[in-house]
């Protein structure tokens, strides 16, 4: 991330290789954070965990209307991961990144 924002002040962010989208490379730089957050708390023991899904293209403002999803449906992932962690005797969910209320490749 720190590479990425150099870049960017710098002006050199397409020649340097990276998207465009700056929203692109926020998302995976909040992923990465994320998980590594995830492992850390695993390592201490705490019983905290951090899971990390996308809603998908959800029809919203900020896809200005042109999302596939309806909030509804957007909502499902992050509603089901929640309920899975309530419900789980060891307060767990599997290790992830969830899409479509499943694990997808990351």
């Amino acid at each position: 991330m720190d590479s990425f924002i150099k870049s960017v002040s710098t002006g050199t962010e397409k020649k340097d290789g990276w998207p465009t989208a700056g929203y692109a490379v926020s998302k995976a730089g909040l992923t990465a954070a994320s998980k590594v957050l995830d492992k850390q708390e695993l390592e201490k023991g705490s019983g905290v965990r951090v899971e990390v899904c996308c809603p998908g293209y959800v029809n919203t403002d900020m896809s200005k209307g042109n999302g596939t999803k309806t909030p509804d449906d957007g909502a499902k992932t992050p509603v089901m991961l929640g309920l899975k962690f309530l419900g789980s005797p060891e307060g767990k969910v599997l290790d992830g990144f969830w899409q479509h209320e499943k694990v997808v490749e990351w």
